[in-house]
């Protein structure tokens, strides 16, 4: 991890490889502030959905990739989409572009029609705050649901559940390889205001390859580049799976076609147990994140290589980059998303704790509370000792019954 330490966002767009690095480039060259990582995620996503369907890697993993910025609003998340959009129209790919569906129906359905899509997510975080809700509807949890299996259906079939038996419109044969790739975009409240822990314990979370935007005064005069025919042609290529010249642009047809990673065997084997061995050491929380560090490396690699070789240069600035951004993941998680879910957490005990004594009267035995408010052991552990500290509650021995009471103080 000590490699990290001395890394920016701008050296990642400095040095991101091939067509993936000319189309970041480009995007960056036409925002109005420095969001290296907002040119990057949107990059990534697009030329992972263009792979999408074209190669693997040798254990099957495929590029399709989830990707979201958190930034300011106004920093340029609506230029990285239009450049996205200019290079589909140029290059005859529109088909590949998707809304956000409004159901898990409507997202299957625009798969059935079209295995490789890229769904563009503006303001990503009201959309995540909807589906949070416990009220929510059962087609908006649904959704999360089905893109959460997307994630992982990407080299398999996927077989989507009959709606109604009754239905004979209902669609049941599987999607083959389904290659689902997403940029979202959001600001940082909206963002973690939305989420809470369930979203890393069900594995969305740690599927999103963050990246956290600059401070937005970082102003710079844009100097807008040139989308040139050469890249218009490849990106072409890589959509059509047409000829090329000894490329990704030359897989034909709809041939999916393993990556080849032989010469570098030796450095993906030690990163996969590095991996493993980082596993091993870290607490619930950052292990829902580094069980991905391998796969999305490999992804990465895969979208970035221009070639069905990978090389070692590709290969070790793709392990830098997701350890980059999964460390910065979970150091944005613990700031921001688990901070303020354990104070929320902490904050509704304590009213149903206090609520609770009074209740009682006013005073009630420590084996009474800790049966009522088992199932939150440590947060309860937590308020008693907060209260007795600030002198709300007075813990005092049972001189009759012996034990241990808790009551309520005059002040």
């Amino acid at each position: 991890m000590s490699g990290i330490k001395d890394k920016s966002a701008s050296y990642f767009l400095d040095n991101m490889p091939g067509l993936t690095g000319a189309i970041a480039q480009i995007i960056h060259s036409r925002l109005e502030y420095e969001q290296p990582g907002l040119a990057m995620g949107a990059a990534l996503s697009f030329v992972a959905t263009l792979k999408s369907r074209r190669i693997v890697s040798p254990t099957g993993i495929a590029p399709n990739l989830y990707t979201c910025v958190i930034a300011l609003s106004g920093t340029g998340k609506t230029q990285a989409q239009n450049v996205i959009n200019e290079i589909c129209n140029l290059a005859n790919c529109k088909n590949i572009l998707l809304g956000v569906p409004a159901s898990d129906a409507g997202l299957i359905d625009a798969l059935y029609d079209n295995p490789r899509r890229l769904l563009m997510w503006d303001e990503m975080g009201v959309s995540l705050s909807a589906l949070a809700k416990k009220n929510s509807a059962s087609y908006e949890t649904s959704l999360l649901g089905t893109m959460l299996k997307m994630f992982s259906a990407s080299n398999s079939e996927y077989l989507p559940k009959v709606l109604s038996k009754n239905n004979p419109a209902a669609r049941t044969d599987s999607i083959k390889s389904p290659c689902l790739n997403i940029f979202g975009a959001s600001t940082p409240s909206r963002f973690y205001g939305a989420l809470n822990e369930d979203f890393t314990k069900d594995g969305f979370l740690p599927r999103i390859l963050l990246f956290l935007g600059e401070d937005k005064i970082k102003g710079k005069n844009p100097k807008p580049l040139k989308i040139t025919q050469k890249l218009i042609d490849y990106v072409e290529k890589c959509n059509q799976g047409t000829p090329g010249v000894g490329d990704i642009g030359s897989i034909i047809g709809h041939t999916i076609e393993t990556a080849d990673f032989s010469e570098i065997a030796q450095y993906v084997e030690s990163w996969r147990q590095e991996c493993k061995s980082r596993r091993d050491s870290s607490d619930e929380m950052a292990d829902s994140f580094i069980s991905r560090l391998f796969e999305q490396t490999i992804k990465l690699s895969l979208i970035l290589s221009d070639n069905l070789l990978v090389d070692l240069e590709t290969f070790m600035y793709a392990r830098l980059l997701a350890e980059y951004l999964v460390y910065g993941a979970i150091d944005a998680c613990k700031t921001h998303l688990f901070h303020d879910e354990r104070e929320r957490k902490t904050s509704d005990a304590t009213k149903k704790i206090l609520d609770f004594i009074i209740k009682k009267g006013g005073v009630v035995s420590k084996t009474i509370l800790n049966r009522q408010f088992s199932r939150i052991a440590e947060t309860r552990d937590k308020v008693i000792s907060e209260l007795a500290a600030t002198e709300t509650i007075r813990i005092s021995a049972d001189g009759q019954r012996g034990g241990v009471i808790y009551s309520i103080t005059n002040s």
